[in-house]
């Protein structure tokens, strides 16, 4: 009898024991791929908030008085803040990030190319070329940034968000190359024998921006965070 229950026991023991085993990893998994997820999504905020125009909204003044665009952009573009926690689900209860742009409302994501573009037409082209080539450079240190995370963490990042931010890292590295036509006639411009006319790459950024929105709000559909809207009109004061 007692062989009976000891056999029992051992083998409720060997099937029990793994699956506790396994199910305590992958518990510790899915923190630390909710927590990847989120330093995913801290990037892109600060992203977000540090556009050339996020604070240099005084540049709607150069636009035509009665352009629709003054409203937008003041109650539309700017008009919410998106922020951003995780969910009771994800046993991680902290905030993650705001980003002064709600990505969840459709319509600013749609014209947010629009923006970019108004913006950039108060400037002459050396401003212009100075101003993408910035951002370059910041799209730039923000694509390595993302890289590095889906790289070295990427048996703790869940499968479909190394995927989307795969396609947003070679969207702005295709942008880094074709930049680099802006850089084929520096030699005659410092000589003096000619002037810049044009930049290349003005749109490139803009739909950057847009698919850079589209992928913040692909992470925060994802059941492990929550988000909050709030009108910045109802704030005292924001600042980034």
């Amino acid at each position: 009898m007692n062989v009976l229950v000891s056999s029992f026991f051992l083998v409720i023991a060997s099937i029990l024991i793994p699956f506790l085993v396994v199910k305590k990893i992958r518990n510790k998994n899915k923190k630390l791929i909710v927590k990847k997820t989120a330093s995913v999504i801290q990037e892109i905020c600060e992203f977000i908030n540090d556009m050339p125009y996020t604070n240099n909204i005084s540049f709607i003044d150069n636009l035509p008085s009665k352009n629709d665009d003054i409203a937008f952009i003041k109650d539309k573009l700017y008009g919410e803040l998106l922020i951003i926690g995780t969910s009771k689900k994800s046993k991680i209860i902290r905030h993650v990030g705001i980003s002064s742009i709600n990505a969840l409302n459709k319509i600013v994501v749609l014209e947010i190319c629009i923006v970019f573009s108004k913006y950039m037409e108060t400037f002459d082209t050396d401003t212009t070329y100075k101003i993408l080539k910035d951002e370059r450079n910041r799209l730039e240190q923000f694509r390595l940034k993302l890289e590095s995370i889906i790289t070295i963490y990427s048996l703790h990042v869940d499968e479909n968000v190394i995927s989307v931010i795969s396609d947003l890292c070679l969207d702005i590295k295709a942008f880094e190359i074709k930049f680099k036509d802006n850089f084929a006639i520096d030699d005659l411009i410092e000589s003096g024998k000619t002037k810049r006319t044009g930049v290349f790459g003005i749109m490139d950024v803009a739909d950057i921006y847009k698919k850079i929105l589209e992928t913040l709000e692909i992470l925060i559909r994802n059941k492990n965070f929550e988000t909050e809207i709030k009108k910045t009109s109802e704030l005292h004061f924001i600042k980034y």
